[in-house]
């Protein structure tokens, strides 16, 4: 599942750009698809969704591209990631999906596009875990989700296993292509730069699974829908307390400072094993 990458400086920026002739083997005889993973939903009904990242003009992007049959993203959608461990990426559709070209397949015609700004937590990441599924949430709340590969013979990534084995080569070698360019120094969300607004709640928050009594120190604009989205995949994990802040940026320095004073208690990204008297050390904070 050999990936092809395409990169190039821009004779105007002077910037270098990444993207890719092909991704996982991909032999479409449409060029724009052989960059892309392809996938399909698998609830409420097939939807195509072709996944890829992308460096562009100094920044990173997850790129997603989709026949405007299927369906259209707006301002206020959501984007998630769930991978095998249950941790979950959330990503904001911060502009309207804009139109890349017109198919000579049918089943295609029009393929729309949009992109989200990656951070380094979020590369680094996407090329250290599998991803186990995604979902689409639209501001109307119709649920797009599932992860199955599509393309038959033009792919290697014929099953799920192998699909995710091809997303995680991606970020893995974007990650090595990327960390090659001269000065490169990728976004962190503790920069917050002008992409993601500074003015928006956001909450800190403390979770438990009851299965196992570990804990989880996190962030999240809404924690209570967090909690859901954590729930549909382990019914144990019940949200304890949270404290909004005024903005992310702030949220975050908390929430670094918290996972540094029990990194000693980590098990796993934001999972810890707390003690009942860490549990209330912490629930007094978030008062």
């Amino acid at each position: 599942m050999t990936n092809i990458p395409i990169s190039k400086s821009d004779p105007f920026t002077k910037k270098f750009n990444l993207e890719w002739e092909s991704l996982g083997g991909n032999e479409f005889y449409e060029k724009v698809l052989n960059g892309t993973i392809n996938m399909v939903s698998t609830k409420p009904d097939i939807n195509r969704l072709f996944l890829t990242a992308n460096h562009l003009e100094g920044k990173d992007y997850l790129i997603l591209r989709h026949p405007s049959k299927d369906f259209m993203l707006d301002i206020g959608d959501k984007f998630y990631i769930l991978f095998e461990n249950n941790e979950v990426l959330e990503f904001d559709i911060e502009k309207k999906s804009f139109h890349l070209y017109n198919s000579l397949n049918d089943t295609y015609k029009q393929v729309y596009e949009n992109r989200i700004l990656l951070y380094k937590e979020d590369l680094e990441y996407l090329s250290q875990n599998l991803i186990k599924d995604w979902r689409i949430l639209t501001s109307g709340n119709r649920k797009i989700e599932g992860m199955r590969p599509f393309g038959g013979t033009h792919h290697k990534y014929d099953n799920k296993e192998n699909l995710q084995i091809a997303l995680k080569n991606l970020f893995v070698d974007y990650n090595k292509i990327v960390g090659g360019i001269e000065n490169y120094e990728p976004l962190s969300k503790l920069d917050f730069k002008d992409e993601i607004s500074l003015t928006e709640v956001c909450h800190l928050y403390l979770m438990k699974d009851l299965a196992n009594g570990y804990y989880k120190i996190g962030i999240s604009n809404n924690p209570e829908y967090r909690e859901k989205t954590l729930q549909s995949e382990k019914p144990t994990i019940e949200l304890i307390t949270s404290k909004g802040f005024s903005n992310r940026k702030i949220a975050l320095a908390f929430e670094s400072s918290l996972h540094k004073s029990y990194e000693n208690k980590r098990l796993r990204g934001e999972w810890f094993e707390l003690t009942e008297r860490e549990k209330a050390e912490i629930k007094e904070i978030l008062k």
